[in-house]
């Protein structure tokens, strides 16, 4: 059977090697709707892209599910994996709303800029309810870009677990993140009963991994929630 391109749906009896193999794309995308799995089929591009996917109600929805591309996936291991996400739909599960929200989820560097960004607005309340010191955001803004970022910086906040952040402050403590160039503050910028935090050299150590990382960590965690 040779899929005609004139229709948008077209139902046919079992998504194949042979019949995917002689697909047209069209002037619009189209889809072939497998009647054997319902809700399992594939979508033909103009471009000639063809993706699998698999369609289902939610909520009162339709929603669609990428699965893969063909040639990447075959028909029989797309029909696997629509199996098993249509499973997860019976169950009351939404897969296309999942994957949209992990490809929105925030990563830890992105947290930690915000953070720094509405810490300089003055919008991060430290002690006393007031906004935090110039010369904490500074500190915080040095280990976030000498630890944080360059260890856990790719990773999505959601995804962090307690093994993480033990790794986290080991590998600091380890010096992992070490440098050799020493970091000044800027003596304008901080008050006189705070000069002693004017120099800081960044270095491995029992206290590093805690003060280096994971406090920075943790008020990039308070002012997200």
């Amino acid at each position: 059977m040779e899929a005609s391109p004139d229709r948008r749906l077209l139902p046919i009896p079992k998504l194949g090697k042979r019949l995917v193999d002689r697909v047209h794309p069209g002037d619009s995308d189209y889809f072939l709707l497998d009647t054997e799995l319902p809700g399992f089929g594939l979508r033909v591009y103009p471009s000639g892209r063809l993706p699998y996917v698999i369609q289902y109600r939610s909520k009162g929805r339709t929603q669609r599910f990428t699965i893969g591309t063909h040639g990447i996936f075959t028909p029989e291991t797309a029909r696997r994996e629509a199996l098993a996400q249509l499973g997860r739909v019976a169950h009351g599960e939404n897969p296309s709303a999942e994957k949209l929200c992990d490809l929105r989820a925030i990563t830890v560097k992105e947290l930690c800029l915000q953070y720094l960004e509405d810490a300089k607005s003055g919008l991060i309340l430290g002690k006393k309810q007031r906004p935090k010191k110039q010369s904490t955001i500074s500190i915080d803004e040095g280990r976030i870009h000498r630890h944080i970022i360059p260890l856990l910086g790719p990773r999505r906040v959601k995804d962090i677990e307690t093994s993480d952040v033990i790794r986290f402050m080991r590998d600091v403590q380890m010096g992992k993140t070490r440098l050799d160039q020493r970091t000044r503050l800027c003596a304008e910028q901080i008050p006189v009963r705070d000069i002693r935090q004017r120099h800081e050299v960044p270095r491995g150590g029992d206290q590093s991994g805690y003060q280096g990382g994971w406090l920075p960590i943790g008020r990039c965690h308070e002012a997200a929630l």
